[in-house]
C-alpha cells in the first residue's frame, strides 16, 4: 500500500478577542475603540513533519501567534488598527517577513459594533442644545459585525508575501419592511402550495461580502509603505455597502429577493467609493412572518391588507445568495 501524504494543513489561533483604544493626541480623554475577534492560520512545506514525524522544530507556538496579534494590535498607528483590512495586511506582512518557512497567511477578523453614546444633558442633568457624543462612552447598537478574510503567501520568485485577496463585508445585518415587497409569478407545479401575494412583510440577515482588487503582484510590504497611493479607502468603502444595502432594501419596491439582492450589488459596485471592489457577494436568507388565522373568534387576519399579527418563523427559511462581478457595461449575466 503507498503511504498517505498530507494533502493540506494549516494551523493557527482562533477567537483572538482584542480591543484597541486610540487616544486623540489633542484630547487625550476623547477616545476611539476597535474590538475584533481574530483568526490567523499558518501554512507551509515546511510544517509537514510537524503532521508527519512528530517533529515540533518548525512550528510557531499558537500562544506565540497569539501574542503576536496583541503586540501588534500595540505597536501599530492607532488609525491603522482602527481599519481592519490594514491590521490585517499588517498581521500577514508580519509573519511572512518574520519567520522565512512560512509560506502562507491566513486572516479572519470580526469587528464588533460600538457606537458613542450621545447624551442630551451634562452631568448635572442640564439639557444640552443638541445630542453630544460622549468622548469615551459607547454603546453596542446592533448585533452585525463588520468582516475582513484574507489570504497571503509567498510569489515563487521572489520570496516575498503577495496577498492572493482581501475580501470585507457585513455579516448578520439584520433587516424588515412590512410592506413593498411582493412574490408572485413563480412557476407552478403539483408540488406548489404557497400562494402569490402582491405586498408582503420581507425582512433577512444580510451578509454582504466584497472581494477588493488590489495592484497585481505588488508585495505587502510595498502596499503598506504607500498606502495613501496603492490602497483603497477600506471605511469609505465599508460605510458605502452598508448604506447601499440598506438603502436598497428600504426603497426598492422588491419583486423578489433576487432582484433586491441584484439591485443592492449593482449599487455598491456603481458606488465611486467602492471602484476597487471587484465582485460582491450577498446571501439573504427570507425570514418569514405568517399572518396567524384568527377566523376562530371571527377576525379576519389572513387577507394582505387586513394581516396585523403575524408569527415570525426562523426554520425553514428561503436562502438566496449570489455573486455579482464587475463588468464591462453589456455582458449577460452567466452561471
Amino acid at each position: 500500500m503507498a503511504p498517505h501524504t498530507l494533502a493540506s494543513a494549516s494551523y493557527g489561533k482562533d477567537l483572538v478577542r482584542i480591543l484597541r483604544v486610540v487616544r486623540e493626541p489633542s484630547d487625550p480623554s476623547c477616545h476611539r475603540i476597535a474590538e475584533y475577534t481574530v483568526r490567523c492560520l499558518l501554512s507551509g512545506q515546511s510544517l509537514v513533519p510537524s503532521y508527519t514525524e512528530a517533529d515540533n522544530s518548525p512550528v510557531v507556538a499558537t500562544d506565540s501567534i497569539k501574542n503576536t496579534l496583541n503586540l501588534l494590535a500595540k505597536t501599530l498607528p492607532g488609525d491603522t488598527v482602527l481599519c481592519p483590512e490594514k491590521y490585517v495586511l499588517h498581521v500577514m506582512e508580519h509573519f511572512l517577513r518574520r519567520y522565512a518557512h512560512i509560506d502562507g497567511v491566513e486572516v479572519d477578523l470580526i469587528q464588533h459594533r460600538w457606537s458613542r453614546i450621545a447624551l442630551d444633558a451634562d452631568a448635572d442633568g442640564r439639557p444640552l442644545p443638541s445630542l453630544q457624543p460622549h468622548k469615551h462612552s459607547f454603546i453596542r447598537d446592533g448585533n452585525d459585525v463588520r468582516t475582513v478574510r484574507a489570504y497571503a503567501s509567498r510569489d515563487g520568485a521572489s520570496r516575498r508575501g503577495v496577498v492572493r485577496y482581501l475580501k470585507g463585508g457585513i455579516k448578520d445585518l439584520v433587516v424588515l419592511k412590512s410592506s413593498g415587497s411582493a412574490f408572485y409569478g413563480f412557476l407552478r407545479d403539483e408540488y406548489t402550495t404557497l400562494p402569490e401575494v402582491q405586498d408582503r412583510i420581507f425582512s433577512t440577515a444580510v451578509d454582504c461580502e466584497y472581494a477588493y482588487s488590489l495592484p497585481a503582484a505588488k508585495p505587502i510590504d510595498e502596499l503598506l509603505q504607500a498606502p495613501a497611493k496603492l490602497l483603497p479607502d477600506f471605511c469609505a468603502a465599508s460605510s458605502r455597502a452598508v448604506a447601499h444595502v440598506t438603502h436598497t432594501f428600504a426603497t426598492h419596491s422588491s419583486p423578489s429577493v433576487q432582484a433586491t439582492l441584484f439591485k443592492t450589488a449593482e449599487r455598491i459596485l456603481d458606488d465611486g467609493a467602492c471602484q476597487a471592489v471587484a465582485d460582491v457577494e450577498l446571501t439573504m436568507p427570507n425570514r418569514h412572518y405568517i399572518p396567524i388565522d384568527l377566523k376562530w373568534a371571527g377576525v379576519e387576519n389572513l387577507k394582505e391588507d387586513q394581516a396585523e399579527v403575524f408569527l415570525p418563523t426562523a426554520h425553514p427559511s428561503g436562502l438566496i445568495r449570489a455573486k455579482i462581478a464587475r463588468g464591462d457595461g453589456g455582458s449577460k449575466a452567466k452561471l
